[in-house]
C-alpha cells in the first residue's frame, strides 16, 4: 500500500514535469522554493548530481558529473532565471556540451556558456520519460562574485568534483601562472546541538602555512585542509580537504570515537576521549547502550552507515559528520522535504520537527550551512537520541 506522503510525492513530481512543459510553452519563471529538493540528500535517489563552477576567458564552464540507478535515458534541460523565486526566465540556448567520460553508470560532462548579468542561477533539469519524473539541480552563477578560473584534476587529468583528495598530491588545471595556498591543519570538532548557540556565520581559523606553487601540490597532509588562490588578494578559490584512501568511510578508532558525541551524554564522552584504555571504552559503551553484542553490532552497522553517508553528502572543509546538516542528517536522518531559497534551506520531517540553515558564501564554502539554533529544540533532540540508543 503506498502512503499518503509517497503519493503527495509522486504528486510533486508529475505536477513539476507539468511546470516545466508550461515553462517551456509559456515562458514562466521556476519557482524553485515551491519544489521539493529532498532527493538531493538522498543517495539512492535515481539521479544525483556533483558540480564544479569555473571560469574561463569570457565564459563560464560547469564540470558536472551525473550518476543514475538505471539505464533510463534521462533528458537534460538547462534553465537561467535571476534567482530561486522571480517572475522571467531563460532557457540556456547558447552553449556547448562535451562528455568527458563515461563509466559504471557516471557520465561526467563539461558545459561551456556565456556569463550573464542578468542570471544568477542556472537550472539544471533531468527528465525521465519512462516515468515522467524530473530532477532539478542549482547551480550559482552570479558572475559578480569571484569564480576560480583554475581547478583540481585527477590523474587522467579530468576534473576533480568533489571537496576532497585522497591522492598524495594535487595537481591543477589552471589558465596562467602559479597559484598561492594557504594551509590549515588545527582539528575542527563537531557541531554543536540544535538547541546549542549559534556561533559566527563565516568561519575564522590561524593558518598553518601560506605559500606559492606551480601545476602541482606534493605532500599533502592527512586532515589538513587547503585553500588554493590566484593569489592572497584574491576573493575566488577553491578549497579541498584531505582524507584517507578509505573515506568517505571511518575505519580508525579515533574516527569512529568523533561521530559519537552526537549520541553520548557527558561522561560517556568525556570517557571516549580520556585516551585511557580507548578500544575497551569504546566497546563498552556499544554493549552497555545496547545489551548484546548482536545487537551493538547492528546498532553500530546503522550509525557509521549514516556517519559514511553524511561524509559523502556534506563535506565542505569539514568532515561531512562535523557540518550542521551532517549532525542532523546522522540523528534524525534525510528529511523529507527540503525547500531551498537564495540564502536559506529547510528541513521538514514528517511528524518531526523542522530545521532551517542560513546559507552564505565563504572563501572556505561557497554554500556554508549554518543551522538556526533554538532551545525549543531540546526536548526532541533528547527522545531522538533517546530511540537510537533504544535501538
Amino acid at each position: 500500500m503506498v502512503n499518503f506522503f509517497t503519493q503527495m510525492k509522486a504528486y510533486k513530481k508529475l505536477k513539476f514535469f507539468i511546470l516545466l512543459v508550461l515553462l517551456a510553452l509559456q515562458s514562466l519563471a521556476l519557482d524553485l522554493t515551491q519544489v521539493n529538493m529532498a532527493y538531493v540528500y538522498d543517495i539512492n535517489a535515481p539521479i544525483r548530481m556533483t558540480y564544479r563552477l569555473v571560469e574561463e576567458g569570457d565564459k563560464l564552464a560547469l564540470f558536472y558529473e551525473v550518476k543514475v540507478d538505471s539505464a533510463s535515458g534521462w533528458a537534460t534541460y538547462f534553465l537561467a532565471q535571476k534567482s530561486y523565486q522571480t517572475e522571467v526566465h531563460d532557457t540556456l540556448a547558447n552553449f556547448s556540451i562535451d562528455t568527458l567520460r563515461v563509466e559504471n553508470r557516471r557520465t561526467t560532462v563539461k558545459m561551456v556558456f556565456e556569463k550573464s548579468s542578468n542570471e544568477d542561477l542556472l537550472i539544471v533539469s533531468f527528465y525521465d520519460p519512462t516515468s515522467e519524473y524530473s530532477y532539478v539541480y542549482d547551480v550559482n552563477i552570479n558572475t559578480s562574485k569571484d569564480i576560480p578560473d583554475f581547478y583540481p584534476i585527477d590523474r587522467d587529468g579530468l576534473p576533480i568534483l568533489d571537496p576532497y583528495v585522497r591522492a598524495e598530491d594535487m595537481n591543477f588545471r589552471e589558465s596562467d601562472g602559479s597559484l598561492h595556498v594557504y594551509q590549515y591543519s588545527q582539528p575542527i570538532k563537531g557541531s554543536d546541538p540544535p538547541m546549542g548557540q549559534m556561533g559566527p556565520l563565516a568561519p575564522t581559523l590561524d593558518i598553518d602555512s601560506s605559500f606559492m606553487f606551480l601545476g602541482s601540490l606534493p605532500d599533502i597532509e592527512a586532515d589538513n585542509f587547503y585553500l588554493i588562490q590566484r593569489d592572497s588578494l584574491s576573493q575566488a578559490g577553491i578549497t579541498l580537504l584531505k582524507v584517507p584512501y578509505y573515506y568517505p568511510e571511518t575505519k580508525r578508532l579515533e574516527e569512529l570515537i568523533g561521530p559519537l558525541q552526537y549520541i553520548t551524554t557527558e561522561s560517556e564522552n568525556k570517557s571516549l576521549n580520556s585516551g585511557i584504555d580507548t578500544k575497551a571504552v569504546f566497546e563498552r559503551f556499544w554493549i552497555n547502550t545496547y545489551g548484546t553484542k548482536y545487537r551493538a553490532k547492528v546498532a553500530i552497522k546503522s550509525f557509521y552507515s549514516k556517519v559514511e553517508e553524511s561524509n559523502m553528502l556534506f563535506t565542505d572543509y569539514r568532515r561531512g559528520w562535523k557540518t550542521d546538516r551532517g549532525m542532523l542528517y546522522i540523528v534524525y536522518g534525510k528529511p523529507d522535504e527540503v525547500i531551498r531559497r537564495k540564502s536559506s534551506e529547510v528541513w521538514k520531517y514528517i511528524d518531526g520537527p523542522e530545521f532551517e540553515f542560513i546559507r552564505i558564501s565563504t572563501l572556505f564554502a561557497p554554500s556554508f550551512y549554518s543551522l538556526r539554533r533554538s532551545m525549543d529544540y531540546e526536548n526532541m533532540w533528547y527522545e531522538q537520541v533517546g530511540g537510537i540508543r533504544k535501538g
